[in-house]
């Protein structure tokens, strides 16, 4: 198995979660590989085995995550640990994350929010301005 932090370009976006809502929104963007918590069932339902897409269009899968070492394992509060991804060696073209993300998009409650988001992404020109 080959990790590919070096690779993958932030931010990515989790296009495993299938229903969005307010409550998800905050864990489907993120910035790093790390997980911001020490439970495992909580990694396992937000994270593992999840495909994410980085700013490049390229897919990997999240496998696993490293142990806490050190202070933080002594200091759960303060847990910080990496997650392991897969490089699954294929793409997604733009037009298909805007579809994806549109659709999405779509499911959720009305709101100022809801359709600055949607013309944004239609407007989109790259993966980043799609993600972010």
């Amino acid at each position: 198995m080959k990790e590919y932090i070096n690779k993958i370009q932030f931010p990515v976006l989790d296009i495993s979660i299938s229903d969005w809502n307010g409550e998800i929104i905050n864990e489907i963007i993120f910035y790093d590989l790390y997980f911001y918590n020490s439970s495992n069932t909580i990694f396992k339902n937000l994270r593992y085995n999840h495909e994410i897409v980085d700013c490049k269009g390229n897919l990997y899968k999240i496998i696993g995550i490293k142990e806490s070492k050190g202070w933080r394992k002594v200091f759960p509060c303060f847990s910080k640990r990496e997650m392991k991804i897969e490089n699954l060696n294929k793409n997604i073209t733009l037009k298909d994350l805007k579809d994806l993300m549109l659709a999405k998009i779509y499911k959720l409650d009305s709101n100022q929010f809801k359709e600055e988001w949607i013309e944004n992404i239609k407007k989109a020109n790259t993966f980043e301005e799609v993600i972010v």
